[in-house]
C-alpha cells in the first residue's frame, strides 16, 4: 500500500481523508466506530467495508484522545503507539483492538 500521501499530510482532516481513499475497499476484520478527540476538534469514522468519515457519533467503540500532532505522528509511523501510551501522549477508551487494526494496515 502506498502511504506516501499520508506522510505528507499537514492536518488531521487531510490525513483522515487520505485514509478514506487508501482503505475505501478494505474489508476490516472487526467493524467498529472511532472518535478522535484532538485539540483541534472531534473527528469520527467507522471501520467496516472501508473506512468512512462520519459527521457525528454518539457512542464510539473506541475513543482516542490526543493532540493533533501526536495523532499525525502515530499515523505516519513517527511515534509508536505503545510509547505514546506509556508517555501519556495518547489515551484510549473502549475497544483498543480497533487501534491495532488501523496500525497494522499502515505497515
Amino acid at each position: 500500500m502506498d502511504i506516501s500521501k499520508l506522510l505528507q499530510a499537514k492536518s488531521l482532516p487531510e490525513a483522515l481523508q487520505i485514509l478514506v481513499e487508501l482503505f475505501q475497499n478494505t474489508q476490516f476484520s472487526k467493524a467498529g466506530s472511532v472518535q478522535i478527540e484532538a485539540d483541534t476538534g472531534n473527528y469520527f469514522f467507522s471501520l467496516d467495508k472501508g473506512l468512512q468519515l462520519l459527521d457525528s457519533l454518539s457512542n464510539p467503540d473506541l475513543k482516542i484522545v490526543a493532540k493533533e500532532s501526536v495523532i499525525l505522528d502515530l499515523l505516519k509511523g513517527k511515534l509508536a503507539p505503545p510509547l505514546a501510551l506509556v508517555l501519556g501522549k495518547v489515551k484510549l477508551f473502549g475497544d483498543k483492538s480497533l487501534m491495532v487494526q488501523i496500525k497494522e494496515l499502515l505497515k
